[in-house]
């Protein structure tokens, strides 16, 4: 995606420097809420909410989530569905470390370094396999994540205003909203 040194670990990536030197996270979503989709997004949503304890703090273009104009919609029913295990990153390299991090384990493993000390997939542990059983193994943790991220929603609105209705559905009762709609 772009160019820029992330560093032989991920505490060596500017993504965590950043976050260390923070008190709050800022997470803005477009109208689809893309940044849920993006493996880096993850990684920073996992050191704010997991290891720094750092608030988090969702806007839109319309505002902050649990303002009049951005309590329901899209976005916010975006955040309520929020999985973890189906982020991406560009790099595999990258989509394996991250997810290893997330996963409690060494972010290193299933990686090494090739002839010119640049990380790449072990071939021992195949793509999308291995991904696929860390999922499966350390779904636990990929599930804290996705519930303190909701959590967050749900503190920022002050309540829950999602409850399920006789059908299974999202139903947005009992609470004063306005729709959120973004172009």
């Amino acid at each position: 995606q772009h160019q820029i040194e992330l560093g032989h670990r991920l505490c060596d990536s500017p993504f965590y420097k950043g976050l260390q030197g923070s008190r709050a996270t800022l997470l803005m979503l477009d109208k689809k809420a893309h940044a849920l989709s993006r493996l880096w997004c993850v990684f920073e949503l996992n050191e704010t909410l997991q290891k720094l304890k750092h608030p988090l703090e969702v806007w839109t273009p319309l505002g902050r989530v649990g303002t009049g104009l951005v309590s329901s919609g899209p976005v916010l029913q975006a955040l309520m569905r929020v999985d973890t295990r189906k982020a991406k990153a560009s790099h595999p390299v990258d989509q394996r470390s991250i997810m290893n991090h997330v996963a409690g384990l060494d972010e290193n493993q299933g990686i090494k370094n090739n002839e010119w000390n640049k990380k790449v997939l072990d071939p021992d542990w195949p793509q999308g396999i291995y991904e696929r059983d860390l999922i499966e193994s350390e779904a636990t943790k990929f599930t804290e994540l996705n519930n303190q991220i909701i959590s967050s929603v749900r503190h920022a609105l002050g309540r829950d205003p999602l409850t399920q209705s006789s059908s299974g559905a999202l139903g947005l009762a009992d609470t004063p909203l306005l729709q959120l709609v973004l172009e």
